[in-house]
């Protein structure tokens, strides 16, 4: 994995840093595809140009937030494939960017994968999925791990971003699920070696799978992560009514507990739902979950 900036681990034991009591807290995370796939679905210059200004906007919009305060603490960035959609990524202001791993032999593209953060980094890994099928099987699909440190509260926290087969032609539904149950077999055996099982945790991504069908009840099986949209719909949260997005979107924030802290969605809302130059930014929304996070007594 590349990792642009990794802050050493002596940072949160740092000299005259105060430790503050936090038994709740807000965390803002975001999970966003961004359908960075150009040049290869527009190759007409002016609509190859209209797809760059697309990603500039996402970039800005992330700084102008950053600056107003009002952004996620964690963005989790899909399918930045291209340069520009990765050049968006890593222009969006955050201090700590994490990118996922490039092309291997066999692919013409990488994982797309980013995670942006406003807190350092602790530790990182990666993994590349080995099922895949279709046109899927171009790009070097996985999922990324991090554990962030929020030194002023001396607490952390793991986070996962991944993109998992999509249900595209010229596979068939039958093949694109198979290849699904096993990247989510790898998935959840990652996550199990890879988590500080005494922190909460954060699993966000495009999943490619929606409730109700096999391939999400396996990954609730192995994981048992509970979904923020899902939580949202049965108690009282602001933003968006999550059932809806629930129902229909393979997008998800799924959030575990720690034996030394756990969470609960208090907000889930779309995200980059405003257009520009009157066309979507891309062909997912973004989503947006806050937690609030408690230290176990």
């Amino acid at each position: 994995m590349r990792l642009i900036l990794l802050l050493a681990a002596a940072v949160c034991a740092a000299p005259g840093r105060a430790q503050i009591p936090a038994d709740e807290w807000t965390l803002r995370v975001v999970t966003y595809n961004i359908h960075g796939i150009t040049p290869f679905d527009k190759q007409d210059p002016k609509e190859l140009e209209k797809a760059k200004g697309r990603y500039r906007e996402i970039a800005a919009r992330l700084r102008r937030q950053r600056a107003a305060g009002t952004a996620p603490h964690i963005v989790m960035i899909q399918e930045a494939f291209n340069h520009w959609s990765a050049k968006a990524a890593r222009e969006a202001g955050y201090p700590y960017v994490l990118e996922g791993n490039g092309p291997r032999f066999g692919t013409i593209g990488g994982s797309g994968l980013f995670i942006l953060s406003e807190y350092p980094v602790f530790a990182a890994a990666n993994m590349d999925y080995k099922e895949c099928t279709g046109y899927d099987c171009l790009a070097n699909k996985g999922v990324m791990h991090a554990r962030i440190v929020v030194p002023e509260r001396m607490r952390s926290f793991d986070v996962y971003n991944t993109h998992m087969n999509a249900d595209e032609p010229p596979a068939t539904p039958a093949d694109s699920m198979k290849a699904r149950m096993a990247q989510i077999r790898d998935y959840a055996a990652f996550v199990t070696r890879t988590r500080d099982a005494g922190s909460p945790a954060v699993l966000a991504g495009d999943f490619n799978f929606k409730a109700g069908n096999a391939d999400y009840a396996l990954f609730q099986s192995l994981l048992s992560g509970t979904n923020a949209a899902d939580e949202c719909s049965a108690s009282p949260c602001t933003g968006d009514a999550p059932g809806p997005i629930l129902r229909g979107s393979v997008d998800h924030q799924f959030h575990l507990a720690g034996a030394r802290g756990r969470g609960a969605a208090a907000h889930f809302a779309r995200t980059f739902t405003e257009p520009h130059d009157g066309e979507p930014l891309s062909d997912h929304w973004g989503l947006e979950a806050r937690y609030r996070l408690r230290s176990k007594p």
